[in-house]
């Protein structure tokens, strides 16, 4: 049996209240969206990190470390620190750069096509 997918976010965030619209336009319950704190981050399978919590990378970095729990944030400069995934705003368009270190690090496989779209650091 598959275990359900817990997408935790950090603090208050407008992405909460859009992951659950969508999520229950698609009636979808194995997937669940949760306010969490940094000392909750390792209890998730994504973490999501707004930009207003970014004082919290560190923390959430050392409670998930060496998990598999994929690190989600909207600083582009915290792939380079050891997110797995950032966005990043490039010419007025919404991009992502992938750190394909830390995704083998924690033991994440990613497809190939997410990673030609990306930028890879």
């Amino acid at each position: 049996m598959r275990k359900n997918l817990v997408v935790g976010i950090v603090g208050k965030s407008p992405v909460q209240d859009e992951f659950e619209k969508i999520l229950q336009s698609r009636n979808n319950s194995t997937i669940s969206v949760k306010k969490i704190t940094s000392a909750e981050a390792a209890t998730c399978d994504i973490v999501f990190l707004p930009e207003k919590q970014n004082s919290m990378f560190n923390t959430i970095m050392e409670n998930t470390s060496r998990k598999s729990i994929l690190i989600v944030t909207e600083a582009p400069g915290l792939t380079k620190k050891g997110a797995c995934i950032s966005f990043q705003r490039e010419k007025n368009k919404l991009g992502f750069a992938v750190n394909k270190s830390t995704l083998d690090l924690r033991s994440l496989r990613v497809s190939s096509t997410l990673l030609n779209l990306s930028q890879q650091i």
